[in-house]
């Protein structure tokens, strides 16, 4: 495939995006969502995260390339793993979700409320990991957390976002050490996986979206924190890997090519939580049923 070079990438203000767009993302994930929920329901968990971020993916003609001087995301290896992920917007979950092979997410309790359906469901097929932002952050708790949840999870990796807030600027910010520090405590691997434009495929703030948005990314090695002596070496290693993969992923200049993720083969979810859905929908089921039934002899 031949290599191409980028055009800078529209600026934030670009009156591009349209409000249609936003509603066909956010009820079409939450229709995918559905789909690919109903089916594990029936047919088994396996696979299915990863193919409503393609689906979704699809649905907004999302288009991927990848710098050529990066490794590459060697998804099939090294499990568990922390992808530290740049937080553009919305449309992370589904285009880092799609990139990583459908790795879970570390995410606040309050996206709940914003995209219910898509989160809730998520959550029963161990794709989403909620926890609360409380002062002081309890390391030892969360760390339980989300090495449980990798443990139940389809890939037994999770997307992080160390920057700890949104950014839209066009560099890095300072990385919180929380998530950094359980990793070096856990001997977790961590891969830097940078994206461009998310913004632009969803925005929230805006409430707008559009298709055909070329999402390019970078990425580093797999820093593995037990090659290091110390926690604030393997933070050293980190910040450098970050700020290096930020500068290669949004340098219009640096060669690129076409990227199409796979589907790799995935051993499912824990099935806990999807059998007391499967249980309370069947009760569900049989309650309605019974009511049916009482009033149809009641009416004759």
């Amino acid at each position: 495939m031949a290599e191409e070079r980028d055009e800078p990438a529209p600026p934030a203000k670009l009156p591009q995006l349209n409000t249609w767009g936003f509603a066909l993302f956010y009820f079409g994930s939450a229709y995918w969502t559905a789909w690919n929920f109903t089916m594990a329901v029936f047919f088994g968990a396996a696979g299915c995260p990863v193919k409503m971020y393609k689906r979704t993916c699809d649905l907004l003609d999302v288009k991927f390339r990848k710098r050529s001087d990066c490794p590459d995301l060697d998804l099939a290896n090294v499990t568990p793993r922390f992808f530290l992920c740049n937080h553009r917007g919305w449309g992370d979950f589904t285009i880092d979700g799609r990139l990583t092979g459908g790795a879970s997410y570390l995410s606040r309790s309050l996206v709940l409320v914003a995209l219910p359906v898509q989160c809730g469901l998520m959550w029963i097929l161990h794709g989403i990991i909620f926890f609360k932002r409380t002062r002081p952050v309890n390391l030892e708790h969360l760390g339980n957390l989300l090495c449980d949840s990798m443990a139940n999870s389809e890939t037994g990796k999770c997307i992080i976002y160390p920057e700890g807030t949104r950014n839209t600027e066009p560099k890095g910010k300072p990385l919180k050490r929380g998530t950094l520090s359980i990793a070096y405590s856990r001997k977790i691997p961590c891969q830097v996986l940078i994206s461009t434009n998310k913004e632009f495929v969803v925005n929230e703030a805006q409430m707008k979206a559009r298709s055909g948005v070329t999402v390019t990314f970078a990425t580093s090695g797999v820093i593995d924190p037990s090659k290091y002596e110390t926690e604030a070496k393997f933070f050293e290693v980190i910040d450098q890997e970050w700020a290096k993969t930020w500068t290669l992923a949004y340098d219009v200049s640096a060669p690129n090519k076409e990227y199409h993720p796979d589907i790799i083969p995935v051993r499912g979810p824990s099935t806990e939580r999807l059998n007391v859905f499967r249980a309370a929908a069947a009760a569900a089921v049989a309650v309605v049923a019974a009511g049916v039934v009482c009033f149809s002899k009641w009416q004759s």
